[in-house]
């Protein structure tokens, strides 16, 4: 029973923070392809090890274009300092974008203040000559701060309808399996006497929202709640609850 009723906390607060996110994140996870890592920044870890990389995207920063359909069409999120300066509110200098490569409990930061990005292409021209529509969503984080440079950047391609990419702020995960979704990520960070660089090989995508703080906040007090409640059941001295007795004729003879 508690651990239903956990289920419903969460689902509730994550269902909440669908319909208002402004927040989102886009995680990727797959294994490492190549590395160069002379320094163990990452730990060195060896070929085909696992990955987790996120993009986290504010829709309140940068420039965000949620226009789909059509014959050929784009909808983004973008900004960052490589962009010209923008008078209008929120500034396109300002990047929505940062990501963080996490591998064997190493973790690398990329700001992505110089150039942060999510954008969802749809072409849809193949499908009036009888083929399928090609789709493709690129993510990137390039950093230019505190000395230290760093770009990431992921490429997802479907050659196939039926997995078109839409609003880049839908939420849901799709499996890159190299043949109906194919998908590459590269990666460098220096900070000028250290450097990592490598590739990874995508396996899926899952996108979910941020929680709110009130959201949290709602999480903690029903958790705060059910314990209370289990310590008061189990308290000592306290007497067991008594079933209800019912009554029942005698048989007759």
């Amino acid at each position: 029973m508690r651990s239903r009723t956990i289920a419903i906390l969460m689902a509730g607060m994550f269902a909440h923070g669908a319909a208002n996110a402004q927040v989102l994140v886009y995680r990727l996870t797959g294994v490492v392809q190549t590395l160069t890592d002379p320094s163990g920044l990452l730990g060195a870890p060896a070929t085909g090890t696992s990955f987790e990389l996120d993009y986290r995207a504010d829709f309140s920063l940068g420039m965000f274009s949620g226009a789909t359909g059509g014959l050929g069409s784009t909808n983004y999120l973008m900004g960052g300092t490589s962009y010209p300066p923008d008078s209008g509110p929120p500034s396109l200098q300002v990047s929505p974008v940062s990501a963080v490569l996490s591998v064997g409990g190493h973790d690398l930061a990329f700001a992505g203040d110089y150039d942060g990005h999510v954008q969802y292409t749809q072409n849809y021209i193949g499908t009036l000559f009888g083929g399928y529509a090609v789709s493709s969503a690129d993510y990137g984080a390039a950093g230019r701060v505190g000395g230290v440079t760093s770009d990431v950047t992921t490429s997802l391609y479907s050659q196939y309808s039926a997995l078109v990419f839409g609003p880049i702020d839908a939420l849901g995960t799709v499996v890159v399996d190299g043949d109906a979704v194919s998908g590459t990520a590269s990666f460098s960070w220096s900070d000028g006497t250290t450097t990592v660089s490598g590739t990874l090989l995508p396996a899926s995508l899952a996108v979910a929202p941020v929680p709110e703080p009130a959201q949290w906040l709602l999480l903690a007090l029903g958790l705060a709640a059910l314990r209370l409640r289990r310590a008061a059941s189990s308290a000592p001295g306290k007497p067991p609850a008594r079933r209800p007795r019912t009554r029942g004729r005698c048989p007759t003879a």
